[in-house]
């Protein structure tokens, strides 16, 4: 985690107040040239959020009223496809909650290098919402190789394995960890055009969070369009089931609020 946990200064305090002004789709932080960001919502309890940069609006768009602002809802990312581009150096990042009178959930500074890619993750529930930095350091092309990275954001999984196209790919992804490391793929007898690549995720629960054995969940994702050098981000996210005797002794499941899902994206 050490690895992509960059320089950011965290108000992890809710407190109330507007952002600066409203600004169209990147007016006024696009540049020529900068850092490459992305965003994603993955704090399972937080409504629709915006996210500004510098007191400027980068996301969504505000319509004539009385229209509900754009938002990024739980689960979703932002830019939906490639990065946003922003001046490098240092930026004040705030993320707030437009149906809740801007209130800011994630307020701090983060130095970004132009030319790099960078991946902002909003976690957490409330009132202790948390950001995660992630730097990412795209692999280079080789071959028929294509990569994934799994980023493990559900608090009361023990770790996640991975396997992609049948075969184990990763294992012991532990909560919060993951970013750092893209995994290379070779797709078999390629020759043309793009395949379909199915994922599963299997998630295992601690021992602290269950009283009497262990909660798993295996997530399945089928990335399609999929071809040699590309690069994709899966993110989990949510909460898993945990297990409890009752007064009578019988193991009892409970589901989870905010069940465990993932998130995914194209890097390149």
């Amino acid at each position: 985690m050490k690895k992509y946990l960059l320089s950011i200064s965290l108000l992890s305090t809710l407190f109330l107040g507007s952002c600066g002004d409203e600004n169209s789709f990147l007016t006024n932080v696009v540049t020529a040239e900068g850092a490459k960001v992305k965003f994603i919502h993955a704090a399972p309890d937080a409504p629709g959020v915006a996210i500004f940069v510098n007191d400027k609006k980068v996301s969504g768009l505000l319509t004539v009223a009385p229209a509900t602002p754009g938002v990024i809802t739980y689960g979703s990312a932002f830019p939906a496809q490639d990065y946003a581009n922003l001046s490098a150096g240092a930026a004040k990042v705030s993320v707030t909650t437009p149906t809740a009178n801007n209130a800011v959930i994630l307020s701090g500074d983060v130095n970004l290098e132009s030319g790099k890619f960078y991946t902002v993750i909003a976690t957490g529930l409330a009132p202790t919402y948390a950001p995660i930095v992630v730097q990412d350091n795209l692999p280079a092309i080789s071959g028929n190789k294509v990569f994934f990275r799994v980023i493990n954001l559900v608090a009361n999984a023990a770790d996640a394995e991975v396997s992609i196209l049948g075969s184990g790919a990763a294992a012991g992804i532990k909560p919060k960890e993951g970013g750092d490391k893209f995994i290379a793929v070779e797709l078999p007898n390629y020759t043309s055009g793009s395949v379909t690549v199915p994922i599963v995720v299997k998630l295992n629960g601690t021992s602290t969070a269950t009283t009497e054995g262990s909660i798993t969940a295996s997530l399945n994702l089928t990335i399609t369009g999929v071809t040699p050098g590309r690069a994709y981000s899966i993110i989990t996210r949510g909460l898993l089931a945990t297990q409890a005797k009752d007064g009578t002794g019988k193991l009892v499941t409970t589901a989870s609020k905010y069940v465990a899902g993932l998130t995914s994206y194209t890097n390149r």
